[in-house]
């Protein structure tokens, strides 16, 4: 129910989630990194830590990076061969009409992925990171059993 660029940790927000959370029952969840340039990351990581707090929730709790001129203070943790599906991505962002002004958005994410697959060992041709609140490896957890992932040292 939120409004592109105005998104706000709301009560109904939390409420909402919550609700999702005691119904699926999630292994995982995955969510913005809470600092952010763009608010709507900002209020989307409070809200979901919110749920996660008011629904006692033990699953695995991970962070995504969105972009690196956007995302601040993240320290990869995971790192994640997307090689086979950065295509479907950069369709799906395609259609992200607000903020790809000419294809922009999804060029950088594209370089940036190049980028965070070349930065690992062993390199692939795209890759996207993940890092937990405490940066600390969650042991067997969902990405660590992925074949696709490798821990960033």
């Amino acid at each position: 129910d939120e409004i592109d660029g105005f998104a706000y940790a709301s009560r109904k927000a939390v409420d909402n989630l919550v609700a999702l959370i005691r119904k699926f029952k999630p292994v995982a969840i995955f969510t913005h990194w809470p600092v952010d340039m763009h608010s709507d990351h900002v209020q989307t990581a409070a809200v979901t830590r919110r749920a996660v707090d008011e629904t006692n929730w033990k699953g695995e709790y991970y962070f995504f990076e969105v972009l690196r001129s956007q995302t601040k203070n993240f320290r990869a943790l995971y790192s994640v061969d997307v090689s086979k599906t950065i295509d479907c991505k950069a369709k799906m962002l395609s259609k992200y009409v607000c903020q790809n002004t000419g294809g922009s958005l999804v060029r950088e994410k594209l370089a940036q992925a190049g980028d965070r697959g070349a930065q690992r060992v062993p390199a692939c041709s795209a890759a996207e990171v993940f890092t937990t609140y405490d940066g600390e490896r969650i042991k067997n957890g969902v990405l660590e059993r992925l074949p696709e992932t490798v821990v960033v040292r």
